[in-house]
């Protein structure tokens, strides 16, 4: 936004407010309902300027609302509209589940000391009232297959080589204890 004002060391005024003179009414006129029309625009927030400063720390101040809004509409221009009224009714109840990686995706895990590629080669799920259960199967370069449950991501299994690196180097230290 641009701003209009400046601080004069006394008041704030107009910052192309004209010496007042008989010759210039008209441009000070103009200045004062530009000045009058911007601080409408304000009011018609309703907002506070605490409430603006908490925004704009939430957001982050070198983002705008509109930049933000505009990047979360990037994400959904595709997605029909009943979709995503679809996928919110399905997480209000419950029945949306995200699933952390894909299928070919790299999975790490620390075997014997050491961190361990592996390629996720399928995904299952069972689902009941009491079992809730995510199983990823990946394989190493020897087509040897092991099986992950998602509770154990961050555990025995990490999906970034740096989490898994910083694990490794966590549990050489607590042994070194």
């Amino acid at each position: 936004m641009e701003r209009i004002t400046v601080f004069d060391g006394e008041f704030w005024a107009h910052k192309n407010f004209p010496p007042v003179k008989d010759d210039t009414v008209d441009e000070f006129v103009d200045c004062v309902k530009e000045l009058a029309a911007r601080l409408a625009a304000y009011e018609e927030t309703g907002l506070e300027p605490e409430e603006i400063e908490r925004i704009l720390d939430s957001y982050g101040r070198g983002m705008t609302l509109r930049t933000e809004n505009a990047q979360r509409l990037e994400i959904i221009k595709e997605i029909p509209i009943n979709r995503i009224r679809e996928l919110a009714q399905a997480e209000k109840e419950g029945r949306l589940v995200v699933l952390p990686c894909n299928v070919g995706d790299k999975l790490y895990d620390v075997t014997l000391g050491e961190v361990r590629e592996k390629i996720v080669i399928s995904i299952s799920m069972l689902l009941s009232k009491s079992v809730n259960h995510l199983v990823i199967h990946a394989e190493n370069f020897r087509n040897a297959v092991t099986s992950y449950e998602l509770q154990d991501i961050g555990k025995t299994f990490f999906l970034t080589r740096e989490a898994a690196e910083a694990a490794l180097v966590e549990r050489e230290a607590e042994h070194d204890r």
